[in-house]
């Protein structure tokens, strides 16, 4: 299942800066218009999004980073992951008995700029995968911009952000939803942020139950130790 949303040029699944804007590694790029995918759709541009990731140290340890884990902890995220996609099988259809998530993420994937002083692009992404068909809904949220307040804005007027809240329309055991593309500038000093989170709902059967996922990446030049503060690991409660 797919519905659409203008969405322009997108680079899907995973933050692909390093800090101090070392070239990035090669991005998946798309101007199909898209939103939401669902059953073997979805499964299959989550693996093809997994692989990447795991075949790159380079993604591997920023991911880590984003997401408070070590290098470790993240491969074994992703290869399990991997392992539950590869495994199971989905259908759209009549909806199961008592379904369970049995794996949810939330990756950001961030797009140099062509040119100096021109704004970065981002766009956010959330994958919902649960034990039985179920009706699902998932809300996914990006934002980007110069200093980070310390918590999500939310505020569209004050920082470029994006936001997708879609709901299946038949009960699926996969849900793939992307935000729309969203511009952000870095200050004066270089230093950006940008920030993704994902929640994922159970709707029906009942009971409904959800999970939030969230990630923050603090990016730009570090000359000689001093310039844009770099991140550690999610606040406590977050995750």
């Amino acid at each position: 299942m797919r519905t659409t949303r203008k969405l322009a040029l997108v680079a899907i699944g995973m933050v692909l800066i390093a800090a101090c804007h070392d070239n990035p590694a090669s991005l998946d790029e798309t101007e199909d218009e898209f939103t939401v995918y669902a059953s073997d759709e979805a499964r299959t541009r989550y693996l093809d999004i997994l692989n990447s990731e795991l075949a790159s140290p380079q993604l591997l340890e920023l991911n880590a980073q984003l997401n408070g884990q070590s290098v470790g902890e993240r491969r074994s995220h992703i290869r399990e992951g991997i392992e539950i996609l590869s495994t199971m099988s989905s259908s759209s259809g009549a909806c199961g008995t008592n379904p369970q998530f049995s794996w949810t993420d939330v990756s950001v994937a961030v797009l140099d700029p062509l040119f100096p002083g021109l704004p970065y692009e981002a766009v956010a992404s959330g994958m919902t995968v649960t034990t039985q068909n179920a009706n699902l809904r998932l809300y996914v949220y990006g934002e980007g911009g110069p200093e980070w307040s310390g918590a999500p804005h939310y505020d569209t007027s004050q920082v470029s952000a994006a936001d997708a809240d879609e709901t299946t329309g038949s009960c699926t055991s996969l849900q793939l939803v992307h935000t729309d593309t969203f511009m952000f500038k870095p200050n004066d000093a270089g230093c950006w942020y940008v920030y993704g989170e994902s929640t994922h709902y159970i709707l029906s059967p009942a009971p409904a139950q959800q999970q939030t996922r969230q990630i923050l990446k603090l990016g730009g030049p570090m000359p000689s130790g001093w310039g844009c503060p770099r991140y550690i690991g999610p606040p406590d409660g977050w995750r």
